[in-house]
């Protein structure tokens, strides 16, 4: 029986109408928890820009087609028993000339007033989902939906530009394209004319200004199906989109893949989405249009978009620019999955005495890897449980949990140091990214790893008793680990010496442990 004075879940469902599709996402958010859990995602291909008349109104079927579609949400949103719904609409009532009157239906309807976003406020929630989940200085961020396009440019925490174009996926491809797939005539009448709109906006053509190389960070479902396509051509070992970087000659590359396929045939394509096929060719040269006009050979896909931008905005939890992203979002994964006493800083406070006697004698580790051990710290019991063997646990939950403020490649060398056990399973894990990676790289990542599992022998007790470590260098191939303590130390001393084998086989050394009460 449930506990009156127990907390409840707190629940908010957001519906998003746009001129391609509607969607309801449905998130909840667990007492004690800081973020919020999507929990149900359901999207409806309405396209209501195919509804407009020759005077710029939503038709009488659009209105019906939109009131037909948030009926059935909002029957979806009171059968999850959700209290809370945002309603919000983008270009697609935007640009309506008759959008007063659709607006007023629907709330005849359904009772439902729908919030209108303003082309500024649209730009804003994507900066906002982009600047919430990547570590990015400087980036120019495109959300292309089906009737318009949001531009902005973000350095240091802000949003410094933003422009938003009157075109989008679905109306490109109503203007230019006349069959199923364009004609190479077709995209070259597209670009020039999405190029054209670029080079209007002052602060874009002289985009030079603001550095070198600065990454497109795209935002949408058409960016995101061009990203899958991209990885299962070339086998990519993850299935994260997020963060997922791709070249201006990969775009060209999924461009002509584009080409070889009818329309029927890229609808049933295992990585594309069939009712974005149509408007991908269209999305693809607005993407690699705009980082011609900056000129940077970086595009990165975003899977956070305005929902989430609005979402975060709601949560209201934190201060912007004053919580780092990596170590928030370890929270989180630790909230969920985390099992262990919590005795992560004095597990940091060994594992950087032994950092730092490797790095003096032997090793030189990058600078970033004292971050990447602390991180691996706080996630070194990630999954575990007393009596079973859950290495593989925690490289699983890490390497698949998108964890903003980590490229997918530091993702996985944090994955690899938190859940080292051995040398053997070390190589078995990192096998499908064996390429990312150097021989010096995955060296230095092991010994991360070893060192990290030779730590927590050192704190077995979980009472702190070991205070000092010092490596002395006695030959190349010999070392002493002087270790000072309060106490008998015996587990410490047990464990250390059982465990310290694996430090001896990756520095090639013979290490004798000399405790001492002090």
């Amino acid at each position: 029986m449930r506990n009156d004075g127990q907390q409840t879940t707190d629940k908010l469902a957001i519906v998003d109408i746009g001129s391609n599709t509607i969607r309801l996402v449905i998130y909840e958010r667990l007492p004690g928890h800081k973020s919020y859990e999507r929990t149900e995602n359901m999207k409806v291909m309405a396209r209501l820009r195919y509804y407009f008349d020759s005077l710029g109104k939503l038709s009488e079927e659009g209105i019906d087609k939109l009131i037909e579609t948030l009926r059935a949400f909002q029957q979806t949103i009171e059968q999850y028993g959700v209290k809370r719904s945002e309603w919000i609409a983008t270009a697609s009532l935007r640009l309506a000339r008759n959008q007063r009157e659709v607006m007023q239906r629907v709330y005849d309807a359904l009772g439902v007033s729908i919030r209108l976003l303003t082309d500024e406020e649209e730009a804003y929630y994507g900066y906002v989902a982009v600047t919430h989940s990547m570590n990015v200085d400087r980036a120019l961020t495109i959300d292309i939906g089906g009737g318009s396009t949001e531009v902005t440019y973000t350095a240091d925490g802000e949003m410094k530009h933003f422009y938003s174009f009157p075109f989008g996926a679905l109306s490109l491809r109503l203007q230019f394209i006349e069959r199923d797939m364009a004609t190479e005539k077709e995209l070259r009448a597209m670009r020039d004319y999405v190029k054209k709109h670029f080079l209007s906006i002052d602060w874009l053509r002289h985009f030079e200004a603001y550095g070198e190389n600065v990454p497109v960070i795209s935002i949408g479902g058409s960016a995101r199906n061009i990203g899958k396509m991209h990885q299962q051509e070339i086998h990519y070992p993850l299935d994260e989109l997020h963060q997922y970087e791709m070249t201006t000659d990969e775009l060209d590359a999924i461009g002509e893949t584009f080409q070889q396929y009818t329309l029927t045939e890229l609808q049933k394509h295992e990585a594309i989405d069939k009712d974005r096929a149509d408007t991908l060719q269209s999305s693809l040269v607005v993407f690699r249009t705009l980082c011609d006009v900056i000129g940077t050979t970086r595009w990165v896909i975003s899977s956070k978009g305005l929902r989430d931008g609005f979402l975060y905005e709601h949560q209201n939890d934190r201060q912007e620019g004053t919580v780092d992203l990596l170590d928030e979002s370890i929270d989180e994964l630790r909230q969920r999955f985390y099992y262990g006493p919590e005795k992560e800083g004095e597990l940091w406070y060994l594992a950087c005495q032994l950092f730092d006697e490797i790095q003096r004698l032997r090793v030189p580790f990058l600078a970033s890897d004292r971050t990447l051990l602390e991180s691996g710290c706080r996630l070194f019991n990630l999954g575990k449980k007393a009596d079973a063997e859950t290495s593989n646990i925690t490289f699983f939950l890490i390497s698949q949990y998108t964890l903003p403020g980590l490229s997918h490649k530091e993702r996985i060398e944090l994955a690899l140091i938190a859940s080292y056990k051995n040398r053997r399973l070390f190589d078995q894990y990192v096998a499908p990214f064996r390429h990312w990676y150097t021989d010096e790289r995955l060296k230095q990542l092991a010994l991360l790893g070893a060192l990290l599992k030779v730590s927590q022998t050192l704190n077995r007790t979980k009472q702190g008793d070991v205070r000092v470590i010092v490596f002395e260098e006695k030959r190349p191939t010999e070392w002493i680990a002087h270790i000072e303590h309060v106490g008998t130390a015996f587990p410490e001393r047990y464990h250390f010496d059982a465990q310290k084998k694996h430090l001896e086989k990756l520095l090639k050394v013979t290490l004798t442990s000399q405790f001492v009460e002090k």
